[in-house]
């Protein structure tokens, strides 16, 4: 299995899912080093950018939890 990694920040994270949710993908990612630091990016052009805010932090939490909620169990 390849996994795919990007950097954010001089940090390697790996890019644990990808979720195209309203026209928009998000790339959940999880620090190769850490585990407990794990980020949510949205893909603009070619960058990856924070969230706007708490509402769509919860809105795309609840996507990856309904995707992958038999593996969270």
């Amino acid at each position: 299995m390849e996994l795919d990694f990007v950097t954010l920040d001089n940090k390697e994270y790996l890019i644990i899912d990808e979720i195209r949710h309203n026209d928009i993908n998000y790339l959940y990612l999880v620090n190769n080093k850490n585990s407990k630091d794990f980020v949510i990016r949205k893909e603009k052009g070619d960058l990856l950018v924070g969230l706007d805010n708490e509402e769509e932090f919860n809105d795309v939490m609840q996507s990856f939890i309904n995707k992958n909620v038999e593996e969270i169990r």
